[in-house]
């Protein structure tokens, strides 16, 4: 009997003041467990990146000296990036710092440990550059580096000359060989005897009998008789009749 949320006479003589909606458990009655309010995630705002003060180094970006432009897949270059003479036709490579700020105090570069030049004006060419946008030319790395692993670090100055406060440097690792791709061989197909059809002896149609040509009479002009010509009789000559005349002789 429940009265007053007060359980009487319960089979093992037990009494126990419970709550509304209380379910019975084995010989005891317990309250359901209350689920909590699920609260909303915390928001977490990240904290802003602090530009370091003497500016940083964006990325490295590999050069052929030759054409003075970029090479495809070294902009930026990767680190650990395997640089092969042979594919790129050249052995005249350098490198260009981006800087952050683009302009304004130094770079000195660092080649596998030693300190290979400082570049105190944009843009900062790891063994220098001669001329003027948009006809640059940078220098390529003298002398040029040997196959094996290398490791190249800029790193930024607020001042000329690698002077005033340093900035956030950046560093690439690289390998160089010189490997000829080997030419892979293409498999011929394999040619493949197709029959000739056997010639047919085509029957020649029979000959057209060809229609006798009709011969056409011209017809023929005709003569004219042209007119004999007729004798036309001369007169007979008379003879002239011969005189003989007698003088008389006078003798003195």
């Amino acid at each position: 009997t429940i009265k007053d949320n007060i359980v009487l006479n319960h089979r093992d003589c037990h009494v126990s003041l419970v709550g509304a909606n209380s379910v019975e458990t084995g010989t005891q009655l317990t309250a359901p467990a209350t689920t909590p309010t699920p609260q909303p995630p915390t928001a977490t705002i990240p904290s802003p990146t602090a530009t370091p003060v003497g500016g940083f180094i964006e990325k490295l970006v590999l050069y052929n000296a030759d054409t003075d432009q970029p090479i495809a897949g070294y902009d930026p270059m990767p680190n650990n990036a395997v640089i092969n003479y042979a594919t790129l036709g050249t052995t005249n490579i350098s490198i260009v710092a981006i800087k952050s700020p683009a302009t304004g105090g130094s770079v000195k570069f660092v080649l596998d440990g030693l300190e290979y030049r400082i570049e105190s004006s944009e843009p900062y060419v790891m063994d220098g550059n001669s001329g003027y946008y948009p006809n640059m030319d940078y220098h390529p790395i003298s002398p040029t580096l040997g196959l094996g692993t290398h490791t190249v670090q800029a790193i930024p100055y607020t001042g000329s000359g690698a002077t005033g406060t340093q900035g956030a440097s950046k560093s690439v690792t690289f390998t160089i060989i010189n490997d000829v791709p080997t030419a892979t061989a293409t498999a011929m197909p394999t040619a493949t005897n197709t029959p000739i059809p056997t010639a047919t002896n085509t029957v020649v149609s029979t000959s057209t009998t060809v229609p006798t040509a009709t011969t056409t009479v011209v017809a023929t002009d005709t003569a004219t008789t042209v007119p004999t010509a007729t004798s036309v009789p001369l007169p007979t000559a008379h003879p002239v009749p011969q005189y003989t005349i007698y003088l008389p002789f006078i003798k003195r």
